[in-house]
């Protein structure tokens, strides 16, 4: 499925993720890429991902400066010709296809959570390929091809996917316990997005499992 800018799924992101989408562009030009791909969506959501997720980092040792460091050594420059819309002061690149089904997962799981918004744990969590199989909840491990992942194991080289998705989703439930409650004033739409495409309040109503008791009632 193909992801432009004027997707629904751009008006259902959060402030704060359309904050770290611009930031993953940003350092996607100055990398020189091509399109906009998961390592730096990854940085984009570290500098800009919000309480939750910056208390996961913190919890796990790992900050946005060394996120940065390591996608500019992995990234390799695949800078082409220079043409004549290289030098406009804005350039928007396009989205590369792991990214596209990044964020798709991203509506996917904001969805279960009950979520108005796709916020940035969210993406988050589709970043580390969080899902649940049979009720077990289960994230990125070694084996997989995992560029989030691949990035985090260089600042920790004994980390779990699954250890920070649990400690992220902790988070979640102690913020609801406590009475917190989402201050988005975005309303709440008839239909929500998934890897797949646009669901409907059928599909919300099915979902049961872990994520759902981390969600917004």
């Amino acid at each position: 499925r193909l992801l432009t800018r004027h997707n629904v799924i751009f008006t259902r992101l959060s402030e704060d993720s359309l904050v770290a989408l611009q930031t993953a562009s940003t350092e996607a030009v100055k990398l020189q890429q091509s399109a906009i791909d998961n390592p730096c969506l990854l940085l984009g959501i570290s500098e800009h991902g919000g309480p939750t997720v910056s208390k996961t980092l913190e919890q796990f040792r790992i900050s946005s400066d060394q996120i940065r460091d390591v996608v500019s050594y992995m990234q390799p420059s695949t800078k082409a010709p220079p043409k004549l819309s290289d030098f406009c002061e804005t350039k928007e690149l396009p989205y590369a296809p792991a990214m596209q089904s990044t964020l798709f997962e991203a509506g996917k799981i904001s969805a279960q959570m009950g979520a108005p918004e796709i916020r940035p744990e969210h993406v988050f969590l589709a970043l580390l390929e969080y899902k649940e199989v049979d009720g077990t909840p289960q994230a990125a491990t070694r084996s997989d091809d995992c560029e989030a992942m691949e990035i985090l194991y260089h600042m920790n080289a004994e980390l779990e996917g699954e250890d920070l998705c649990s400690f992220l989703l902790q988070c979640l439930m102690e913020e609801k316990a406590s009475g917190k409650k989402d201050t988005s004033t975005t309303k709440k739409p008839e239909a929500i997005v998934t890897a797949g495409g646009v669901a409907g309040e059928r599909d919300r109503a099915a979902a049961r499992s872990l994520l759902a008791e981390c969600g917004t009632d």
